[in-house]
């Protein structure tokens, strides 16, 4: 099922309504609009509570506007074609309300109860996983695993390179060298952590000591399936050429 988010309700407010992009306005609700109305009420009623990010005085407002729509909703919906004037709680066309409230909302916003990742003290990296981690949880709730496991294997990434990016360069010299002795695989430069690839995060964190043998393992088949979604052609950004990965599973 797809998702509803402010921007759609937005959309489809301007595209039935599109006086509603003004601040206010008065007028009559017609019995022909009664449709459209339902419909944008209905989406109202799906949207995420986690994206209505207002205070709490406005987000009380926005409740009592949908309230008040709702209600007109339900009038038309008994047979009544009587002129009906547009419900304005709080002295604002409920409408024009409920669009210019919307259009403070994201599309995207943590999941409640995702982690906080406090441990994270770049503000803008924080939030931005932060947000990933909500919707990787929203696509597990929603049965949308391709999507969860690719974003997954993406945060465990950003996870890992923060962690070992943050020390020092000889002790992750000397994990890199472990690592490689214990690990078939190339040895990445020390200096440049940024271009490494899954497998180094996760065989590196562990020789540091940033992660436990049982996370390792768990990130390994997090890599692993990630990989199974990706069995394609990759072009080298530095080269151009293309390179056909080993199938069924990328040696990263």
């Amino acid at each position: 099922m797809a998702r509803v988010v402010p921007s759609i309700v937005i959309a489809v407010i301007d595209r039935t309504f599109p006086w509603a992009k003004q601040a206010d306005y008065n007028s009559n609700i017609r019995f022909a609009e009664a449709s459209n109305l339902a419909g944008i009420v209905d989406l109202l009623d799906r949207l995420p509570n986690e994206l209505l990010t207002l205070e709490q005085n406005k987000y009380a407002d926005f409740l009592s506007a949908c309230g008040a729509l709702r209600h007109e909703v339900k009038a038309f919906s008994s047979g009544t074609k009587e002129i009906r004037i547009w419900p304005r709680p709080g002295d604002c066309n409920a409408l024009c309300f409920v669009r210019h409230a919307l259009s403070s909302c994201p599309d995207e916003a943590p999941v409640s109860g995702s982690n906080e990742l406090a441990f994270i003290d770049d503000e803008e990296l924080r939030n931005t996983l932060r947000l990933d981690s909500g919707s990787i949880e929203s696509s597990m709730r929603n049965g949308e695993w391709k999507a969860a496991t690719v974003l997954g294997g993406s945060l465990i990434e950003a996870l890992l390179l923060w962690a070992v990016a943050r020390g020092d360069l000889e002790a992750r010299k000397a994990a890199v060298a472990r690592a490689a002795e214990r690990v078939p695989f190339k040895q990445p430069d020390p200096e440049k952590p940024e271009s490494w690839d899954l497998i180094h995060y996760i065989e590196v964190a562990r020789e540091l000591g940033e992660i436990s043998e049982s996370t390792a393992s768990e990130a390994r088949l997090a890599k692993d399936f990630r990989n199974l979604i990706h069995p394609g052609r990759e072009r080298r950004p530095e080269t151009g050429a293309i390179r056909v990965p080993h199938f069924p599973l990328l040696q990263r």
